[in-house]
């Protein structure tokens, strides 16, 4: 059961006296404190003070075409996920101060703006929410109020086939607001002058290398000298080219086989993308009016795609079994892996790196100097389906607005610090998860499943064809001249359809 808190008075007094940008925009002012009480000139009469009005802890906000408070008319509002309780069910009570006024915070913007919003699971991730969302948006039916999470990589089939509302389009909702700059999710979705998909909030971290610190003290690997190397520029290719060959020799009992897998990864997809976004390349980019343009034959790109895919090959192909395509992630649980190419969700708690025995580090993938380290995107797209009309659809872009506006006082609380901070890792790992918040660059291979570049091919499965062909046979240059002509097309068709939507 939810727990019922009351707002601090406190945190009250804090919030109406910054009063919030937002009334200029149309809120209302707490009212002025009362003037002192005259005395009698009777000095044995005191003249007692009025008690002074309460101020209000939160700024209403007026609706600008009706100049009066929104009113959502009793709409219940839901937003679609695959992790959430199916029946919208809070997971837990508030634990903390900040989930306290956060839940206050909601219950007052219900009541205020007559709504209800909830987040409900039930969807299974990838295909399933995204064929969801499918039957939704192309069933013609307005009868809910809902929005969806889709999973980076499916959401590009959603975006240029008409089924989004472009959120450009409300005034109920300012992109430029800080909390849609936290993270690279609403910029990752905005081609040119229209934005298909947002999140609030901060952001999630993508790509890293997690390493195993009993595995490289045993092989002579001092785990700390890595985040030296970090923080004087020197963790460069080279330098981890040196660690991966430290542990493929490593042969303790003398049979001829390395005692440790090197290096764990799911295929070259990541190290790929992160090499080239590291070295000032790509795979797929965007220009500044949402074009998209092939990128796997620059230089750049090229040069950190033959480092990837040698140290793949060298340190983790002849281990891997492609029929499974998970079992470098038990590979290192298991404690037999020294490194691992993963996203930064992998070092929780309660997940797989997690749950190893072995404490682990993290690191930024490393670069070919040292410098301007990266990580990937890795978010969820709120996207909402263009079936209702634009008055709906305004006051639902509200309504998530509102719902994920942190309460006064909050504007700098970082809402990934205490899940970074309950992650199994050694200290500087943890740090490293702070400080890769900044560094994220995105690339844009998932958007047409044409491409087959990580992205989704009939709805349903994985498609890594250009991927799969740095299979040990062929030159990176061969694989890429194979798929010019192919990309240069798709990317041509898709520009064209951006070009023709309204």
């Amino acid at each position: 059961m939810k727990k019922h808190v009351t707002k601090k008075v406190a945190v009250a007094v804090t919030m109406a006296s910054m009063i919030m940008s937002m009334t200029a925009c149309g809120g209302s002012e707490p009212a002025a404190p009362a003037e002192p009480a005259t005395p009698d000139t009777n000095p044995d009469v005191q003249t007692p003070a009025e008690p002074e009005e309460e101020p209000a802890p939160y700024t209403v906000l007026n609706d600008p075409k009706t100049g009066k408070p929104y009113d959502l008319g009793g709409m219940e509002i839901i937003c679609r996920n695959w992790w959430s309780p199916e029946d919208g069910s809070a997971q837990h009570e508030a634990t903390t101060q900040f989930e306290e006024d956060v839940l206050a915070y909601h219950e007052w913007l219900e009541k205020e703006y007559n709504f209800t919003f909830k987040y409900c699971g039930g969807l299974g991730w990838g295909a399933g929410i995204t064929d969801e969302f499918t039957k939704y948006a192309t069933a013609g039916e307005d009868d809910q109020a809902l929005l969806f999470t889709l999973p980076d990589g499916f959401q590009g089939p959603a975006f240029f086939s008409g089924l989004c509302w472009d959120w450009q389009q409300f005034d109920t909702v300012d992109l430029s607001d800080i909390k849609y700059k936290k993270n690279p999710v609403t910029e990752y979705s905005t081609f040119g002058d229209k934005t298909f998909g947002v999140l609030a909030g901060d952001a999630e971290i993508g790509n890293v290398i997690y390493f195993n610190r009993r595995i490289l003290e045993e092989v002579g690997i001092d785990p700390d000298s890595i985040y030296d190397k970090v923080e004087n520029g020197e963790w460069t290719w080279d330098a981890f080219e040196d660690m991966l060959k430290t542990v493929q020799a490593y042969d303790k009992d003398g049979n001829g086989e390395a005692d440790y897998k090197a290096l764990c990864a799911n295929g070259v997809g990541a190290a790929i993308t992160t090499a080239a976004l590291g070295n000032g390349g790509n795979i797929i980019d965007k220009d500044a009016d949402g074009h998209l343009s092939s990128k796997i034959e620059d230089a750049k790109t090229v040069e950190a795609a033959e480092f990837a895919y040698r140290i793949v090959k060298d340190y983790f192909m002849n281990w891997h079994d492609p029929a499974v395509w998970d079992d470098y992630r038990t590979t290192y649980q298991d404690g037999k892996g020294a490194f691992m190419i993963e996203e930064g969700y992998a070092g929780q708690t309660w997940n797989f790196v997690g749950a190893c025995e072995d404490e682990s580090g993290c690191v930024p993938f490393p670069t070919k100097d040292g410098k301007n380290f990266v990580t990937t995107v890795h978010g969820n797209i709120i996207v909402m389906p263009k079936v209702y009309d634009i008055e709906k659809a305004r006051l639902i872009a509200f309504a998530y607005d509102a719902w994920e506006t942190l309460p006064v006082g909050y504007e700098d609380y970082n809402s990934q610090a205490a899940e970074f901070n309950a992650y199994h890792l050694d200290e500087k790992g943890i740090q490293t998860e702070f400080d890769m918040q900044k560094a994220i660059k995105a690339n844009y291979a998932g958007y047409a499943p044409d491409l087959e570049i990580s992205s989704p091919l009939d709805g349903a499965t994985w498609s890594n064809v250009y991927f799969a062909n740095f299979d040990g046979t062929k030159t990176v240059s061969e694989i890429n001249d194979s798929f010019h002509d192919k990309y240069e097309q798709v990317l041509s068709d898709w520009n064209a359809t951006l070009d023709a939507m309204e």
